[in-house]
C-alpha cells in the first residue's frame, strides 16, 4: 500500500495522477473548511478547486517532513480564502436555496436546522478571526491540533488556548442570543 509520501514524491516527479490519490485524501476535508468558513457552499466549491490548483501547481516547494503535507494544504486553503474575502464585496446575501426553503413552507424540522444554522453562523461569526480560523479547521476540517497550528503558523498551545476560549465565547453567545430571541444583524 502506498503512502502520502510516496504519491507527494510521484507528484513532486511529474505523476500528476499520485495527486490524484491525494486530492482523494484530502478534498472533503477542505471543501468542508472552505464552506464552514463561507457558509456558501458554491463559493465552497470554488475555493476547494483553487486550493488544489495552487497545490498542484506548488507541489515542488513542499518539504516532506518539514510541516505536515496537511497543514500545507490547509494553509493554501486558508490564503484562497483570504485572497477571496479581498476582493468579494463587503454586502452580505441570502443564498437563493435557504430563502426557497423557508418560502417554500419546509416542514418544522427543516426549518429548526436553518435556525440552528443561522444561529451557530451567527455565534461563530462574533469570535475573533483566530478563533473562527481555529474552530473552522479543528471541526470541520477535521485538523488535528498539529496540523491547525501549523496551518495557522502558531504554537500548539497558542491554538489549544484559542479553541478553548472559542467554546467558551461560542457558549456564552449562544446563551445570550437564546435570551435575547432573535439575532439577526444589519
Amino acid at each position: 500500500m502506498e503512502s502520502e509520501t510516496t504519491w507527494i514524491e510521484q507528484t513532486q516527479r511529474g505523476n500528476p495522477s499520485a495527486f490524484g490519490r491525494l486530492y482523494e485524501m484530502y478534498a472533503e476535508r477542505v471543501y468542508r473548511y472552505l464552506v464552514f468558513r463561507t457558509q456558501d457552499a458554491h463559493v465552497a466549491e470554488d475555493l476547494s478547486a483553487e486550493t488544489f490548483i495552487k497545490a498542484f501547481q506548488n507541489i515542488r516547494r513542499y518539504r516532506i517532513g518539514r510541516a505536515p503535507f496537511g497543514a500545507w494544504l490547509f494553509r493554501i486553503a486558508h490564503n484562497v480564502l483570504i485572497d477571496h474575502w479581498r476582493a468579494a464585496t463587503r454586502r452580505q446575501t441570502v443564498a437563493w436555496e435557504d430563502m426557497a426553503l423557508v418560502a417554500n413552507g419546509a416542514a418544522a424540522r427543516d426549518i429548526a436546522q436553518v435556525f440552528t444554522r443561522a444561529e451557530l453562523a451567527w455565534g461563530v461569526a462574533q469570535l475573533t478571526d483566530l478563533q473562527q480560523q481555529v474552530i473552522a479547521l479543528r471541526f470541520s476540517g477535521e485538523c488535528s491540533i498539529a496540523e491547525t497550528a501549523q496551518a495557522l503558523g502558531r504554537s500548539e498551545e497558542a491554538i489549544k488556548d484559542a479553541q478553548h476560549k472559542a467554546l467558551a465565547a461560542l457558549r456564552k453567545h449562544l446563551a445570550v442570543g437564546n435570551l435575547h430571541g432573535s439575532k439577526q444583524t444589519e
